[in-house]
């Protein structure tokens, strides 16, 4: 789940978006990231933001390309 704050003190959050595959009508965007993430990838194991933080960086440590 992505949340989005009006400023740097992380006040009035509010849903921006669901990270996955298959997930949508919460409110938010739907951001599909790769239809063949398995539940062992070990999707969001490693996260990283920019230093403006309009960027996001996520690793899947274990995936291997297949379904």
């Amino acid at each position: 789940m992505l949340i989005k704050f009006d400023d740097d003190d992380f006040t009035n959050g509010s849903l921006y978006g669901i990270v996955g595959s298959g997930y949508g009508g919460a409110g938010g965007n739907s951001l599909d990231i790769d239809p063949n993430l398995d539940d062992n990838d070990q999707f969001g194991r490693g996260i990283s933001l920019d230093r403006d933080g309009d960027r996001m960086a996520v690793t899947a440590t274990l995936d291997d390309g297949n379904e």
